[in-house]
């Protein structure tokens, strides 16, 4: 009920963005639902304002329901290819739960264990029914949603370590093609310590923004940015990349 917009996908199964104001400076965006632009058009998405405030291109690379696991293999079959001159990757609070199933939404997905200090890939695993029929996939998510229990600590734990595992991962790719990675979040203050360690990584956390902005920032039933929103964070993301895109 919050919304009604129109979702176009090019030709390489992107969300279709405006056109590109220039050929630099190129921006790779992956994410999930917030980054994809659930909820707003197109041209309302945070990476298609980028182009506004910044020029050059922006590649909208989210995916509605990925977590941070797809996300790394994501940027590793198509993101990379597109020569960015920066990478900007969005964590959403689900993120933690999402990269330790093998199942989200009714869907398996790929996962990754964290062997000591390597990742380790786990394939999906998707049965006949799961591939061939929607009302299946349908009942596997109700199911989930009914019978998954929150978190304890120590499984918490290993979701955030995993999580900083798979953005080390993503900050070693992006700095073989020396381009910088800007990791985007809300009010998630468990991300700052080892990530500052990382050179040309940058953490912008969007929430104090977002709590100063002006009008709602979510919608009143769906937890997904407003349009408002999202010039907020194209805002704050043309005001940490400019300088080290400049640098």
């Amino acid at each position: 009920p919050d919304f009604d917009v129109e979702i176009q996908i090019d030709d390489h199964g992107r969300r279709a963005s405006p056109p590109a104001r220039g050929a630099h400076p190129a921006v790779v965006f992956v994410g999930d639902s917030m980054t994809f632009g659930w909820g707003v058009e197109g041209g309302e998405a945070f990476p298609s304002l980028l182009q506004d405030l910044l020029g050059g291109t922006s590649w909208n690379l989210g995916v509605a329901g990925f977590g941070t696991d797809q996300e790394l293999l994501k940027l590793r079959t198509e993101g990379l290819s597109l020569r960015p001159d920066a990478i900007v990757v969005t964590l959403s609070a689900n993120d933690i739960e999402d990269v330790r199933c093998s199942r989200r939404y009714g869907r398996s997905k790929p996962r990754f264990d964290l062997d000591g200090d390597r990742l380790r890939l786990e394939p999906p695993a998707a049965s006949f029914l799961e591939r061939n029929s929607s009302f299946y996939r349908s009942l596997l998510y109700f199911l989930g949603t009914r019978t998954t229990p929150s978190p304890t600590r120590t499984e918490l734990a290993a979701g955030r370590a995993l999580v900083l595992a798979l953005l080390h991962a993503m900050a070693a790719e992006a700095r073989a093609i020396h381009a910088p990675l800007l990791v985007l979040a809300a009010n998630e203050p468990w991300l700052g310590g080892t990530l500052a360690d990382e050179a040309d990584v940058r953490l912008v956390d969007v929430g104090p923004a977002l709590a100063a902005g002006p009008g709602p920032t979510t919608f009143p039933n769906d937890p997904h940015w407003t349009p408002a929103a999202h010039r907020v964070v194209a805002g704050e993301i043309a005001g940490a990349l400019g300088p080290m895109l400049a640098g």
